[in-house]
């Protein structure tokens, strides 16, 4: 996988050239949906198709990483309404640390 150079900043903790679209899919999106910028989002999805990925994506832990903001970003765009992994003890957790 080429990433350009432009976006080797996302991944500050893990060398780009070892990341592989097979292997790396989920954390490569969580990266560029939480930090990317929409010219990083277009390339993701040229390469790979990120657009009709992002509804599995969304339904994984993996998802889990993003902000809220972003998180209920995409959920809004997608018309994806709770998550399977949005269990009602997991919210609960969360709007302990997301109430500002």
């Amino acid at each position: 996988m080429k990433i350009p150079t432009e976006f080797h900043t996302l991944f500050w903790d893990r060398p780009v050239e070892d990341l592989t679209w097979e292997d790396d899919k989920y954390y490569i999106t969580a990266r560029f949906l939480e930090y990317g910028n929409f010219r990083g989002l277009n390339w993701l999805h040229r390469e790979y198709g990120l657009y009709d990925f992002l509804p599995e994506f969304l339904t994984t832990g993996y998802a889990r990483q993003l902000g809220k903001r972003t998180l209920n970003f995409w959920k809004l765009i997608l018309k994806m309404d709770n998550l399977p992994w949005e269990t009602e003890d997991y919210l609960r957790h969360r709007e302990r640390y997301w109430t500002h």
